[in-house]
């Protein structure tokens, strides 16, 4: 936006002044291109069309979910009531390492 701004005396010039009243510059996103035949470019689209969502959302969050399902996989177990009680005393013996205490702070990447 360009503003002009009038000059107390008559005979000064005019004075523009330029004011950037946009949002602030948004950190640069990172782009994927993906090859995809015919018949999943159709699969595609015809899921996301019937969500109501645009390509891109669809793609991110279809693949975002899928993230979070892998990461848990491998962060969630099954145990029988034995082995739970041999892990639970395991890890009441433990003595917290720096990487251990470190690892237990982080914030997990489906909560990111």
């Amino acid at each position: 936006m360009t503003a002009v701004r009038k000059a107390k005396d008559s005979s000064a010039p005019k004075v523009k002044t330029k004011v950037n009243l946009g949002t602030p510059k948004r950190q640069k996103e990172k782009t994927y291109n993906l090859r995809v035949d015919d018949a999943t470019d159709r699969l595609i689209n015809d899921a996301r069309s019937m969500l109501g969502q645009s390509r891109t959302e669809f793609m991110l969050s279809t693949a975002k979910m899928r993230a979070q399902e892998v990461l848990l996989s491998r962060t969630n177990f099954v145990l029988s009531d034995a082995e739970w009680a041999a892990f639970q005393a395991d890890l009441e013996d433990a003595t917290p390492t720096p990487a251990m205490v470190a690892l237990m702070s982080r914030i997990p990447a489906w909560e990111r």
